[in-house]
């Protein structure tokens, strides 16, 4: 898995916040690439931990690294979101999408 980690080069405002910058590990580079394995292949992928072990940048490098058209949406929710809430979000997303 080391070999396969990206060199590091920091190129970020100095104005970022913490969940703008992603600094590739071991770790983090094989979860990109179960993540990118099971999105190219349109699996879906679920990430789980406390908050602040890094879900969401996790997700935004995989998403990143995704083929040029792919689809994507981005959903903002906490631990209280409940599925039918969740649901509401995301077909909000999906009209707005085929509406606009």
């Amino acid at each position: 898995w080391g070999g396969m980690m990206p060199q590091l080069f920091v190129s970020c405002s100095i104005n970022a916040g913490p969940g703008e910058v992603f600094v590739p590990t071991i770790e983090t580079t094989r979860l990109c690439f179960v993540s990118r394995t099971l999105l190219t292949r349109a699996s879906p992928v679920l990430l789980v931990g406390p908050p602040g072990n890094g879900k969401s940048a996790l997700a935004r490098a995989a998403l990143a690294a995704l083929p040029e058209g792919a689809a994507t949406a981005r959903v903002s929710f906490h631990a209280c979101t409940d599925a039918p809430a969740f649901r509401a979000k995301l077909e909000a997303r999906l009209e707005a999408r085929s509406s606009g």
